[in-house]
C-alpha cells in the first residue's frame, strides 16, 4: 500500500476539523466580528477603536482622555493617537475641563455626533446582522444573553 493510499490518521486532520475549545471559538468569533466591523468602517476612514471612543463619548458625555482610555481598556499612548485621529477628522475636540483648568475633556463635535448617530451606530448593527446571519432570532437572543452573563463575571 502506498502512503497516499492509506487512510489519514486522526492527527493529520486539518486544523479547522479539529475540535476547538470554547475559548478558541470565542476568539475566532471575536476576530470575525472585528474584521466585519473594520470593513464596514473603512469607507468612512474610521477604525473599530475610533468607533468605540465615539460611542463611549456619545453615551457618557465629555471625559478626559485618561478616563476614556481607562474605561475602554486603551493605553495612554494609543489613546492620544485615537483622539488625534478623531480630532483631525473633526469628530471630537479637546476642551478645557470647566471644573479643573489643568485638564482637557474630549467631547463630540456636531459632526462627530452626526457621524456616530447617523452612520457608525447603523454600521455596527449592520455588521452584527451579517455576522449573526447564520443564526435565527431565538439563537441570536440566546447568544447575546449568554455572552452578557459571561462578561459580567469579569
Amino acid at each position: 500500500m502506498r502512503l497516499s493510499d492509506q487512510p489519514p490518521r486522526a492527527d493529520d486532520a486539518p486544523a479547522s476539523d479539529a475540535p476547538a475549545g470554547t475559548g478558541t471559538l470565542l476568539g475566532q468569533a471575536a476576530r470575525l466580528a472585528a474584521d466585519e466591523f473594520a470593513e464596514a468602517l473603512r469607507p468612512h476612514g474610521l477604525r473599530p477603536r475610533d468607533a468605540r471612543v465615539l460611542a463611549h463619548i456619545d453615551a457618557a458625555g465629555p471625559r478626559s482622555q485618561q478616563e476614556i482610555g481607562r474605561t475602554l481598556g486603551i493605553d495612554r499612548t494609543t489613546m492620544v493617537g485615537v483622539v488625534d485621529h478623531l480630532t483631525e477628522k473633526g469628530l471630537v475636540e479637546r476642551v478645557r475641563d470647566p471644573r479643573d483648568r489643568r485638564r482637557y475633556e474630549v467631547r463630540l463635535t456636531r459632526e462627530g455626533t452626526s457621524v456616530y448617530r447617523d452612520h457608525v451606530a447603523h454600521l455596527t448593527r449592520d455588521a452584527d446582522a451579517r455576522l449573526l446571519a447564520p443564526l435565527n432570532t431565538a439563537e441570536r437572543a440566546t447568544l447575546h444573553r449568554l455572552l452578557v452573563r459571561l462578561l459580567r463575571r469579569t
